[in-house]
């Protein structure tokens, strides 16, 4: 068990060369790296559109409990799975794992100790793109997966059931960087050549570039501590004495990187305080002047002159060239409504890395429920009328696939709540007319003679 509490490595791979705490090669060049978190317990924030739960003002947070996520039958569907490239567009399978596979992931576990909220694993990469990518610096985790989900209050939710489909190398995952692979601080670039291994640092000047990218507050962390570890000298140009050539001498490599780092800050921060300040003269100069109207704005006065024509309707925005539109809310829960009448059983794919396109997701809900349907008899009654015996729902044009998808989920609806049914049976609950004494007196006097003959 090491030190951070992780569970005991269980995997064995014959590796030959060891590139980093976690990171080994095999004699074929496959990177292993070992001791990879995949996901976390906790809280977890979604778009509005993103899951079948309500959003409040925009925002869904999910909780994701250690029962749900370390459920046995979770960490066994993570186990053997494709490791990917960033998220493939469809759901992996054994159509189109070829297409997606760079790798797999093994022995799936839950961490210890400190770390007793995370899952790990270990993936052996064997693609060479990749391979190249994690050793630049595309380390963070995003996990493709089927989950349900509970929805406790508007905006709020709970994820349970979670089944794995694959596990995707991403540059920003949604948990951060608490779920990526080892060794961040020793990045290298090597890559496997028949001369031998060649290796090159990142330089501070690409994370430095890597953080102004994404905005990670930890990476900030680490170079301002850097900074303060280098205990550079910095300028500030307020007419100090020159620093000493020979006491403080120019820094060079990752110190001159952070110097034009901090340069370039100053040099835009200057420029917003004599704008800021000029505008502060103009108004003490003119207070009857509007603070917030500029000189461009005083010499360009037609500018503010709108050019909306309100005579036109604005053309409706599609949400990319595939034709594929945001779902939300109640259109959201409507697809999944109708998936599951076409295939019991069927979930919305759940992705760990903020989805950029939801119709995506929603499309690929729609074939996967007309696919699993065509393959029974009563689906495929239902959907050839709509698809002509095109089976091929993946190819199919949004406006085509989406009336298969209305159309035959309506039609199976039909059929199931007319199965409760029956029809030409007439019930009464006074069929007959009342009888007379003379009537009820013969019934009895028959019935206790056929008692008397016996």
């Amino acid at each position: 068990m090491s030190k951070k509490g992780k569970s005991k490595d269980k995997s064995n791979f014959y590796t030959t060369e060891k590139i980093g705490k976690t990171r080994e090669l095999t004699p074929e060049g496959y990177l292993l790296c070992r001791d990879v978190a995949i996901a976390r317990t906790g809280e977890l924030t979604y778009a509005d559109g993103e899951i079948p739960v309500d959003a409040k003002n925009g925002i869904i947070t999910v909780s994701r409990s250690a029962d749900d996520l370390f459920m046995p039958a979770t960490l066994m569907s993570f186990e053997g799975k494709v490791v990917t490239n960033d998220h493939p567009d469809d759901w992996v399978g054994p159509d189109n794992w070829k297409e997606h596979a760079a790798g797999n992931c093994f022995n799936v576990r839950r961490g210890t100790g400190i770390e007793d909220d995370l899952l790990f694993a270990d993936l052996l990469i064997t693609d060479k793109q990749a391979i190249d990518d994690v050793q630049k610096g595309k380390i963070e985790i995003s996990l493709g997966y089927d989950a349900d989900y509970e929805q406790t209050a508007p905006g709020r939710g709970i994820q349970r059931n979670i089944i794995g489909n694959h596990v995707a190398l991403v540059e920003r995952g949604r948990c951060g960087t608490r779920c990526a692979i080892g060794d961040s601080k020793t990045m290298s670039t090597k890559t496997k050549t028949k001369a031998g291994v060649q290796s090159k640092k990142l330089s501070f000047a690409d994370r430095i570039r890597k953080l102004i990218k994404t905005g990670d507050a930890e990476e900030a962390e680490k170079l301002a501590q850097a900074a303060e570890d280098s205990e550079l000298e910095v300028e500030t140009g307020d007419g100090e004495d020159e620093p000493d050539e020979e006491n403080n001498p120019t820094p060079t490599g990752d110190g001159a990187a952070i110097l034009a780092a901090i340069r370039a800050m100053d040099a835009k921060n200057d420029k917003r305080f004599k704008a800021l300040e000029k505008r502060f003269k103009d108004a003490e100069s003119d207070p009857d002047a509007d603070p917030d109207k500029t000189k461009d704005d005083e010499d360009n006065p037609d500018d503010d002159k709108t050019k909306d024509d309100i005579l036109g309707a604005e053309p409706a925005q599609k949400k990319d060239d595939s034709g594929e539109v945001t779902y939300t809310g109640d259109s959201l829960q409507n697809v999944v409504s109708r998936a599951e009448i076409l295939s019991p059983g069927i979930r919305l794919p759940t992705l760990d890395a903020k989805a950029k396109d939801v119709g995506q997701l929603v499309r690929q809900c729609k074939v996967s429920a007309l696919t699993k349907a065509y393959g029974t008899e009563d689906g495929k009654k239902a959907i050839d009328p709509f698809v002509g015996g095109n089976s091929d729902f993946a190819k199919l044009p949004a406006v085509t696939l989406d009336a298969a998808f209305v159309g035959a989920s309506e039609l199976i609806r039909q059929q199931n709540n007319s199965q409760g049914m029956r029809s030409g049976i007439g019930t009464k609950d006074f069929g007959n007319k009342p009888r007379t004494p003379a009537e009820i007196n013969a019934a009895n006097r028959k019935y206790w003679q056929d008692r008397a003959s016996k």
